[in-house]
């Protein structure tokens, strides 16, 4: 080597230990300018220039190299790796390919090409070629953790945790092992258990932004809520830019209703413009605050072409305030239950039950104060129980709940599961032999759909917890109603429809509603106005529909609107709106939260419940309609924008359903100046509420016994779907 390339090579390696890589850089060109075949130079400065993220500068050097040294067999793999941090993954392929077939025997090479699989989400595949490297070194501790990332992506949760002991037993102070290791622990259920290793994690690398997060998605397991909250603060401040951070603080805040998830998403938007469901969640999160910035057609159109075409913008959940289309939702559920890539299961066979009781199990992760179990109480109570035994799945114990403790005893056996993995709950589930799995929770919040996807009974039913289709096949019925789902909409489930008699929705017909009576002024509600009334959760509110009761209020002189107002910026925003509209913000009382018995009764002071449209009261309008309080609906094409009219043609008040929004903003304008009319619908409501289908308990419960035993039979002859 000439002297001086010599010191310009010594002078760039011990700058670039020191970390001066500028330096580092500057003496690596010199020396190639000097010498432009410089092996080492070339090698060292290309290594450089991948290490600080420039792959495209890094490669062009490989390229170089690999013409001038064909005999390193190191440069392909070098060069492969650039190829896919520059996501040029077929690229990146084809030369792993070559360096696999010159040097089989190198680890390297087999572990590079796993990482550049993994990236590509050819997770499978990702695990054979780990398992080669391993093969070759198993003390590889990065080896190891990769590989069982690669397994959790796969959902083979037990052989990921495996690999990532192995990789914490190898190197006991790699932080990001023990974090992967939590957050295997964690998608196993053993929760406390992921806390340690999350902690263990954060004692080594206390300023690691990934722990925090993982900590986080710990305590919101444990349902610790504000400590995961704080713990995502740490997090997005260590890390501001780190997208799957931002993703899992802004789903924590959107359970929380708190009203800065929206801001959370917008900038993860802004950073990763094609995140996977980011759109329709940040649309969500704005809605519940009724920021409505986002709802109009040069947003939503693009949103329901690109759900239609199979893109993933929007969860089930979400699109069901902004979508009447019944093809979208559809389409929204089957993505995302193919996404999730679920471990199916050949389905039990059904057992032949004569002389015996069927066995029906409901699943549930709000087996306590909730809308569907309050609606459930009198089916739980009026099962017959000499012909059905009942088991209840609980995703979620509450021992100081009153309510959970009054469940227990309504059901013949009670299943705990919420510190037990899908597969071993499931395993669980099928040793009982259960005949029909009732799904109370959908793709609503809560739900563990890789239970049933697991197949752990012969007829698995959709029911009540969440107003659509699963888009699931591991999920043979959907129950409803001929109003609720035509039989002209029913090719949009991929559920087959069971039709109930009456009305789809179960009620409690054994409810008390408390003698002590509210007054308006208990309330905040003016003694002489007209009082239009909707407690719908604000995220179902839309501008049309808004729009529609400010010219009510307009038009009634003196009229008021009581409204939810789940937090200020609600309150804030919905106040602007009205005074947009031309009406005193002061017509808008916000009402205050109570227990669920004052919740209902409260209804008995105002005149007439306007319903929200696409996204309909369901089992508000249930509590509206027990309590006495005419409901007015408008419905459409989905089985969200169709509940309420399915109530009130059970509950005898047919005329109160439209079909379109100027007849629903015509008749409720009707109703405030005819007070006649409306007093007629108040007494034939309280007439009809103790006759009428809607709230006869034992009637429901009749009917859904009697369609469960017709599933058993359509199971046993082969005929489910």
């Amino acid at each position: 080597m000439i002297p001086d390339q010599d010191k310009l090579l010594r002078s760039a390696i011990a700058a670039q230990k020191a970390g001066d890589l500028k330096n580092c850089e500057a003496l690596y060109r010199e020396l190639l300018r000097m010498n432009p075949d410089h092996r080492a130079a070339n090698n060292n400065l290309a290594m450089l220039l991948f290490a600080t993220g420039r792959a495209d500068e890094a490669a062009a050097i490989f390229k170089k190299i690999s013409g001038l040294f064909p005999d390193d067999r190191y440069v392909l793999v070098n060069l492969a790796s650039c190829h896919a941090r520059q996501k040029q993954f077929e690229l990146a392929l084809d030369s792993f390919r070559q360096a696999i077939a010159t040097s089989p025997e190198l680890e390297l090479v087999w572990y590079n090409y796993a990482n550049c699989l993994k990236d590509m989400g050819q997770h499978a595949d990702a695990v054979i070629a780990y398992d080669r490297a391993l093969l070759l070194d198993s003390n590889d501790a990065k080896a190891w953790t990769n590989r069982g990332i690669s397994l959790g992506q796969l959902r083979r949760y037990e052989e990921a945790l495996h690999s990532h002991e192995r990789a914490c037993a190898l190197d006991p102070r790699y932080a990001e092992v023990r974090v992967n290791l939590a957050l295997t622990l964690l998608a196993l259920r053993r929760r406390e258990e992921a806390l340690t290793a999350v902690d263990g994690a954060l004692a080594l690398r206390p300023d690691m932004a990934g722990a925090w997060a993982a900590r986080a998605r710990v305590s919101k397991a444990l349902h610790r809520y504000r400590d995961a909250v704080k713990e995502y603060e740490r997090a997005v401040a260590l890390a501001p830019d780190e997208a799957d951070i931002l993703e899992g603080f802004g789903e924590l805040l959107l359970l929380l209703n708190d009203p800065n998830a929206s801001s959370v998403l917008l900038r993860l938007q802004t950073l990763v413009p094609q995140r996977d469901y980011v759109p329709g969640q940040l649309l969500l999160a704005q809605m519940r605050t009724c920021d409505w910035t986002s709802l109009h057609d040069a947003t939503l159109r693009p949103m329901r072409e690109g759900i239609a075409a199979g893109r993933k913008l929007a969860s089930p959940f979400a699109l069901l305030g902004i979508s009447d289309s019944p093809e979208d939702q559809l389409a929204a559920a089957r993505t995302h239950v193919a996404g999730m890539h679920f471990t199916s299961a050949t389905p039990p066979c059904a057992a032949d039950r004569s002389g015996s009781k069927l066995r029906i199990a409901y699943l549930s992760g709000d087996l306590s104060e909730h809308a569907v179990t309050h609606l459930m109480h009198g089916v739980f109570a009026s099962h017959d129980k000499s012909r059905f035994e009942t088991f209840a799945v609980s995703y979620r114990e509450r021992p100081d709940s009153s309510e959970q403790t009054h469940l227990k005893s309504q059901f013949d056996h009670w299943l705990n599961v919420e510190d037990e993995s899908d597969a071993k709950a499931a395993e669980r589930i099928r040793s009982l032999k259960i005949d029909i799995a009732v799904d109370l929770a959908g793709h609503a919040g809560g739900a563990r759909p890789g239970l049933l996807a697991r197949r752990i009974a012969p007829v698995q039913v959709n029911y009540l917890g969440y107003p659509g289709t699963m888009g699931a096949e591991f999920i043979d019925y959907i129950l409803a109603d001929r109003y609720v789902i035509p039989p002209s909409e029913a090719r949009h489930y991929a559920e087959k429809v069971f039709y109930l008699p009456d009305s789809f929705q179960a009620n409690d017909s054994n409810r008390v509603m408390p003698d002590d009576r509210l007054s308006r002024l208990d309330i905040g509600l003016p003694e002489d106005a007209f009082v239009f009334c909707c407690l719908n959760g604000s995220f179902k509110i839309t501008p049309d529909v808004f729009a529609i009761w400010m010219r009510l209020l307009k038009e009634c002189e003196g009229s008021v609107l009581w409204l939810l107002g789940e937090n200020p910026v609600v309150r804030e925003n919905l106040c602007k709106a009205a005074t947009d509209r031309g009406v005193d913000a002061k017509r808008l009382v916000f009402s205050q939260r109570r227990n669920y018995l004052e919740y209902v009764a409260a209804y008995r002071v105002a005149d007439l419940f306007l319903d929200t449209y696409p996204f309909n009261a369901g089992t508000t309008a249930s509590d509206a309609l027990w309590a006495g309080l005419p409901v007015l609906t408008c419905s459409g094409r989905t089985f969200a924008s169709r509940m309420a009219g399915s109530l009130l043609h059970a509950v005898g008040l047919p005329e109160l359903v439209t079909d379109d929004l100027d007849q629903y903003a015509k008749k409720a304008l009707h109703l405030a100046h005819e007070s006649s009319s409306l007093f007629a619908l108040r007494q034939r409501l309280a007439s009809n509420r103790s006759t009428a289908p809607l709230f006869d308990s034992a009637r429901f419960t009749r009917n859904l016994e009697t369609a469960y035993l017709q599933m058993h039979d359509h199971a046993r002859s082969g005929d489910v779907r």
